[in-house]
């Protein structure tokens, strides 16, 4: 049995091979590589390794502070909103040139 120096450096790996697993052609179908060291093995490697980190980052920010899931759902929310507020602002001037574009062809 492998040691692990504490229960995040397990959780991080275990994170790692998860993220690996969804590499398989039923799941994300990422390029695994044939052989250590090659592009896609690598580029792999590289997947797994943000992956785990950015979880190992979230995991800690969360055992901060109990809020910063409920605090981040809000925050995404808000850019969510404003992004669909923006879209509806480009639809209307769309549709404004496209209105001016068709009385200048008519004229």
């Amino acid at each position: 049995m492998v040691a692990f120096r504490d229960a995040a450096a397990y959780a991080g790996l275990k994170a790692h091979e998860l993220v690996h697993w969804t590499g398989h052609p039923s799941r994300l179908s990422r390029a695994f590589g044939k052989r250590f060291g090659d592009h896609a093995y690598a580029f792999e490697e590289l997947v797994a390794e943000l992956s785990a980190a950015y979880l190992a980052h979230w995991r800690q920010v969360l055992q901060q502070d109990k809020r910063a899931i409920f605090t981040a759902a809000t925050q995404a929310q808000r850019a969510v909103d404003y992004l669909q507020e923006l879209q509806a602002v480009a639809r209307a001037v769309d549709e404004k040139d496209d209105e001016a574009q068709a009385q200048a062809l008519a004229a």
